[in-house]
């Protein structure tokens, strides 16, 4: 679920999921997060389900951006998940291949 910001009449207004207990006055510690991986292998770019499984260790995954599909920038994969902020988030991930490669993440942010 992405959130989206949008303004009526010069009034911000965000949008999210609703969920019980619904309360105004409390801000959600959950939002949508990119985050990228530096040097990630091209093969996996056009298999969405490989980065989302891997970002499901650290969050609910929403979408894996155009550019990462479309192969459009081979030097960084990028995916939309929703991270909580109470609990700290990895500097990189470990991904089993043949070999045991780790991956920064080298970008970690809202847009």
């Amino acid at each position: 679920w992405l959130r989206d910001q949008l303004f009526i009449k010069r009034f911000h207004v965000r949008v999210f999921k609703w969920f019980m207990n619904f309360s105004a006055n409390y801000e959600s510690p959950i939002l949508p997060m990119w985050i990228g991986f530096l040097l990630f292998p091209v093969q996996f770019f056009s298999h969405s389900c490989i980065l989302i499984s891997i970002v499901e260790d650290i969050g609910n995954p929403l979408k894996v951006d155009s550019a990462t599909t479309n192969l459009m920038r081979p030097s960084m994969a990028r995916v939309c998940f929703e991270a909580n902020l109470t609990k700290q988030l990895p500097k990189r991930v470990w991904i089993r291949t043949g070999d045991n490669i780790c991956f920064p993440i080298v970008e970690l942010g809202l847009d």
